[in-house]
């Protein structure tokens, strides 16, 4: 029998591919749509703004433009929006969030407690993760707690205009994605130093740390540390009080069961670093 409104999904890409639609069905689903109750600045410009939902607890500044058009546009509570940002829907932007001046994002997720600027495309974004700064990041997904630094970007399209290919985590091998435009997906607890590269469809695994101005491989392993054609194992016990120290700037604090985690998830990896 067939299932209305079940998606399959085989690889991280095909969740972009469901991406916009699924913003959609969320705005249409939600039961507060077409209410702009934010404080919202007399020089912002709103496109279709019954397409729309800002709560009443976020900020708008002077300068913003906000366009509806080609999909809804949700802003949930404590929000910020900087001056001369520019959001085009379809797209989510989660609680205590904050888009710096200057932005331009379309058809992307935005989790709650993100810090997000520059240039955004078609990406999901989990909670915790900062994108603060200038650099582009298009067709991608960033997981929770990634920290990309100041110019990391992400290349969406070949040269040749083909189809891009990416790691297959379960062959160890290259798949073809059959997209013409896709970017990387980041795991979760990735920090990236400023001016990092990554190629179409790249996917940089969980609780790895990277910097250098060359173009990084397109498979990182779990726990790597290094730059571009020298990497090397994250030194868990230094990776975890990085991680104390990251995440106690946001009041939360892990206990020794997280740090076990961590230490067992490092041991478990080893073999495919």
């Amino acid at each position: 029998e067939e299932k209305k409104f079940v998606q399959l999904v085989s690889n991280w890409w095909d969740y972009l591919d469901h991406l916009n639609n699924n913003l959609v069905m969320d705005f249409n689903a939600f039961s507060k749509k077409s209410l702009l109750e934010g404080d919202i600045s007399s020089f912002t410009t709103l496109i279709n703004d019954q397409n729309m939902y800002i709560d009443h607890l976020s900020n708008v500044n002077e300068y913003v433009s906000l366009d509806a058009s080609n999909g809804p546009i949700i802003i949930m509570d404590h929000v910020t929006i900087k001056p001369f940002v520019r959001i085009e829907g379809p797209c989510f932007i989660g609680s205590h969030s904050t888009i710096n001046a200057h932005s331009d994002i379309a058809s992307s997720f935005i989790g709650h407690h993100c810090k997000i600027g520059g240039e955004v495309k078609r990406s999901i974004i989990q909670s915790y993760s900062n994108k603060s700064h200038y650099g582009f990041v298009g067709d991608s997904i960033i997981g929770e707690w990634v920290n990309l630094g100041a110019g990391s970007t992400t290349s969406n399209l070949k040269l040749s205009y083909g189809q891009i290919s990416s790691h297959d985590i379960f062959t160890n091998e290259s798949k073809n994605t059959g997209s013409q435009f896709l970017g990387c997906i980041f795991g979760d607890y990735v920090r990236t130093g400023i001016q990092s590269l990554f190629e179409c469809g790249s996917v940089i695994s969980s609780a790895s740390s990277l910097y250098g101005s060359d173009p990084h491989a397109k498979f990182i392993p779990p726990f790597t540390w290094g730059k571009p054609n020298h990497y090397l194992n994250q030194d868990i016990v230094a990776f975890t009080e990085s991680i104390e120290r990251m995440m106690s700037r946001r009041n939360i604090f892990i206990g020794e069961e997280e740090k076990l985690v961590f230490k067992q998830l490092f041991d478990h990896t080893l073999s495919k670093r």
